[in-house]
């Protein structure tokens, strides 16, 4: 067996002379075995346990007994599901300012889909003016006011799985003037 690239294979398994030779990297051989205790009968299907996402790739096989030569490739495709999603806000919190609320998945095979939701706080009167980025799981928020206020879910998934997160928008009131201001000035 032996991953496929462009121009030459590299050979990671091979057996010959009723013997197993491995060539392939360290971390990859320790986890790969033949199927079948001699396969010479036959059967040349491989193993592989704790499959990696760097594990993909297409795999060919080569069996060369007189009077010729056959092979077969199979593509590996090792998913990864998106976990432990980590959720902030860019952007100043105060009222009639412009957020974004991000959702990072520290792992995840592609393509990763978004879903914001509110899950605490008051309940928007009108539809807000929300902008959502699937690609990246940005959700922009325009001119919030108290009624966004709350705790906000990311859910990212793809076809294995899925993670959640979530983060807190919380107005501040923004800086006003002190009209009643003193100012004290000392002679001596």
């Amino acid at each position: 067996m032996n991953p496929v690239s462009t121009g030459l294979d590299t050979v990671i398994l091979t057996y010959m002379d009723n013997g197993i030779v491995t060539k392939g990297p360290p971390g990859l051989m320790s986890r790969l075995s033949f199927r079948a205790g001699d396969p010479s009968m036959g059967d040349a299907s491989i193993t592989i346990t704790y499959l990696e996402v760097g594990d993909s790739g297409t795999f060919q096989c080569k069996v060369k007994k007189n009077p010729g030569v056959d092979s077969r490739k199979v593509t590996l495709s090792v998913q990864e599901a998106p976990t432990h999603p980590q959720c902030y806000i860019e952007g100043d919190q105060t009222k009639g300012s412009d957020v974004i609320l991000k959702c990072n998945p520290n792992e995840g095979t592609p393509p990763l889909n978004y879903k914001w939701e509110k899950i605490a706080g008051p309940s928007n009167p009108a539809t807000p003016v929300i902008n959502m980025t699937p690609m990246n799981g940005d959700l922009l928020i325009k001119n919030i006011s108290d009624a966004y206020a709350g705790a906000y879910q990311c859910t990212v998934g793809n076809k294995v799985g899925s993670g959640t997160c979530v983060t807190e928008l919380a107005l501040h009131a923004g800086k006003t003037e002190d009209k009643h201001s003193i100012t004290a000035i000392i002679c001596t």
